[in-house]
């Protein structure tokens, strides 16, 4: 297989291109299979706070929750001709026992698309978040789009009333929690109707780790008339009120309830919109609303806090509401081209069953993240949360798993991503850092502060990592006269050889890895593990190459020598005898295996430490022997597997009929796992269930086959 760097460029520019619209689609086919069923729907997703989804079937069977499962209470209700029918969210306050039945659900990269029908309307409702990677500004603004649509079916004239509120929930971490809320003047053009909520003791950036909820900054729902008489109003009221009168007259109170500050659960205070309007034959009218979240500060960095990207130049919240209302529509249309063609690109290179599962854990990729500014610095950062295995922030070995989406769509991110845990173990910050080899994190989600001791260390794994990472921008700057690690080097030169010199070191590193964790720590560590030594020394090959690029002949021609001897004990000592075709888990265990996923940045750097006839074995003895109904384990000891690691490992079969049958079984493990949360990667292939962690960003692992096209691909796509 060649080097995929010399394609990726291209395939992420095809990308910022299609979204313009200058290129046509190479497809009518829709890219989405009809009736896939996703174990959790995106509907506001744009950070680790503000992860919201719908764990159910149907929008109306259960509130939306946060990734974890804390419910984070939005309600629908649509008004026909006097009768009221839910669409989201259960009411229970106000029990409106009639639902508007959903007829389907598309999930695209940056949009969910309801479509609801009885028999004289269709509805839809379209959750939009501008996640467009190679637009930092779009990419790092809170904000998320609802639009509702309502069309005629029966050829006659309705008259209709949608309503939509939030509760004090979505700015909340405990519901006992006290809020307040407010009203913004418009400014600068922006909507007539801008309502505030959040907590009246605002610690921001103090509470820390998993499963939490943001309790600091505020959210913000606003709206605008469509036209003159566009009858929209917005009101600040308890629930159980609000819906009730609703529900009974399709009106709401005139003014908003001052008995505040209370606790978020004391009569559930609501921000609620609501429209009426008729819709004749032959007619779609369109409302929208945008609801957004302003954090204050999203990282504390050792002591500094860092605000969102959006506001580096001191842009208010009233300011980036207005630029969000007047450019909706520009906005809408750019997602629109977005997704088709994205989507367009997916297909293309696989089929739609890859597609499908592509696009749902889009938002889901980006969704852990946060893009912000370093004032320090002048530059922006870009930040990961290690979402459900245990908050931690920025961790190197999550980043990686999760690296193939962003050198597809934008390697620059990458690049935001290394310079944080560079400076860490360069000393820039007030913690000192003395280890040899590369940090595994930098604390609990949001606050950074983990001294070089409290690490769960990960020496070859987090040092593999950042070498593999920083090599890939290194050959794409160089390979496209891009500046994708222009932040690295040179500030960061001997930093970055002082971990290669760490993997030369000795006894229990390399080529034999001793008693080490891997990023699969829930394994334990593996003695002699034989996909980490795997790792070390694709690792140490590619860092070869990135000092030829840098012009040092002498370095590389240095760590090339190791590089071919621990190659040559790899191959030598690796081969299970039992078979003689694959490789071992563990160096001293005959008659066993493990995916050997470490091999993918070889190929996507374009190195030949090892031969094709590894990875080649590897495909024939899973396929082979290992598959089972959704997937391949992740080693001989249990039937349990990361999806990630299963996509790295498609990415790389030689064979196209051994790559769709990996995906054909992680598509029907996404369709039919029982688990009704944001998709897992690590699950049991042979039941469908869920082990453990969910909505984690290492799913972006998806997008490794998308770094590895054939030309014949890319050609298609062009």
């Amino acid at each position: 297989m060649k080097s995929a760097l010399t394609t990726i460029f291209l395939i992420a520019s095809l990308l910022v291109l299609n979204s313009a619209g200058f290129l046509p689609l190479k497809t009518s086919q829709d890219p989405l299979v009809d009736g896939f069923r996703p174990p959790a729907v995106p509907l506001i997703v744009f950070d680790p706070y503000m992860s919201i989804w719908s764990m159910a079937d149907n929008l109306y069977d259960d509130f939306p929750k946060l990734w974890c499962g804390t419910i984070k209470a939005l309600t629908g209700i649509i008004r026909v001709d006097g009768k009221p029918y839910r669409f989201m969210g259960p009411v229970p306050s106000n029990p409106v026992n009639d639902v508007i039945p959903q007829k389907s659900v598309r999930v695209q990269p940056t949009q969910t698309l309801y479509t609801f029908q009885n028999d004289k309307i269709t509805f839809e409702v379209t959750f939009s978040t501008p996640t467009i990677p190679t637009d930092l500004d779009l990419l790092s603004q809170p904000v998320t789009y609802i639009t509702f649509k309502v069309s005629s079916n029966d050829g006659q004239t309705h008259q209709v009333e949608v309503y939509y509120d939030q509760t004090a929930e979505i700015a909340v971490h405990s519901t006992d929690q006290v809020v307040a809320w407010s009203r913004l003047a418009s400014k600068n053009g922006g909507p007539k109707y801008v309502m505030s909520m959040g907590t009246t003791d605002q610690k921001v950036c103090v509470r820390n780790g998993d499963g939490v909820g943001i309790d600091w900054g505020y959210a913000y729902l606003t709206v605008d008339p469509v036209d003159e008489n566009d009858d929209v109003r917005t009101v600040i009221a308890n629930s159980t009120v609000v819906r009730n009168q609703f529900a009974q007259s399709g009106t709401i109170p005139s003014q908003d309830e001052n008995t505040y500050p209370r606790p978020a659960s004391d009569n559930w205070p609501v921000m609620v919109v609501m429209w009426s309007f008729k819709v004749s034959p032959g007619q779609k009218q369109s409302r929208f609303l945008t609801f957004a979240y302003d954090d204050i500060y999203s990282i504390d960095y050792f002591g500094t806090k860092l605000p969102a990207y959006w506001k580096r130049d001191g842009k208010t919240a009233s300011a980036m509401l207005a630029d969000a209302t007047q450019s909706y529509t520009q906005r809408l249309a750019l997602l629109d081209e977005f997704d088709k063609n994205h989507l367009a690109n997916l297909t293309a290179a696989a089929d739609s069953k890859y597609a499908t599962v592509a696009s749902l854990i889009f938002r889901q990729a980006f969704g852990g993240c946060k893009l912000v500014w370093n004032q320090n610095t002048s530059t922006p950062w870009y930040f990961m949360k290690e979402i459900s295995s245990d908050g931690n922030l920025h961790t190197a070995d999550v980043i990686f798993p999760a690296s193939p989406i962003f050198l597809y769509t934008n390697p620059y991110l990458l690049e935001l991503m290394m310079v944080p845990l560079l400076a860490y173990a360069n000393n820039e910050t007030n913690v000192q850092y003395n280890l040899p080899w590369a940090p595994h994190d930098l604390g609990e989600w949001p606050i950074a502060f983990r001294a070089p001791n409290q690490q769960e260390q990960m020496p070859v794994e987090e040092t593999g990592n950042m070498l593999q990472m920083i090599t890939a921008l290194t050959k794409l700057s160089a390979q496209q006269q891009q500046s994708y690690d222009s932040l690295i080097f040179p500030k960061y030169k001997n930093l970055i050889e002082s971990w290669a010199v760490y993997l030369t070191s000795g006894d229990g590193v390399l080529p034999n890895p001793g008693d080490q964790l891997c990023t699969d720590d829930f394994l334990g560590p593996i003695p002699q593990n034989v996909n980490l030594a795997l790792k070390g020394i694709v690792a140490l090959g590619n860092y070869v190459e990135a000092c030829k690029i840098k012009g040092d002949y002498v370095c590389a021609a240095k760590y090339d020598l190791y590089t071919k001897n621990y190659t040559a004990y790899w191959l030598q000592n690796a081969n299970d005898s039992t078979d003689g075709v694959h490789a071992k888990r563990q160096y001293d265990l005959s008659n066993t295996w493990s995916l050997k996923y470490n091999l993918l940045y070889q190929y996507i750097v374009g190195t030949t430490t090892f031969p094709t006839s590894v990875i080649e074995n590897e495909l024939a003895f899973y396929i082979g022997k290992q598959l089972n109904t959704y997937g391949i384990p992740l080693d001989n000891k249990a039937t349990f597997t990361k999806l990630d690691w299963e996509a790295w490992i498609a990415a790389m079969a030689p064979n196209p009929a051994d790559r769709t049958e990996i995906f054909e079984r992680i598509y029907k493990f996404a369709n039919e796992t029982p688990q009704r949360v944001p998709l897992t990667d690590w699950y049991d292939t042979v039941q469908g269930t869920q082990k453990g962690f969910q909505a984690r960003t290492v799913l972006g692992g998806l997008y490794a086959w998308m770094l590895l096209q054939p030309t014949s691909k890319t050609t298609i796509i062009a």
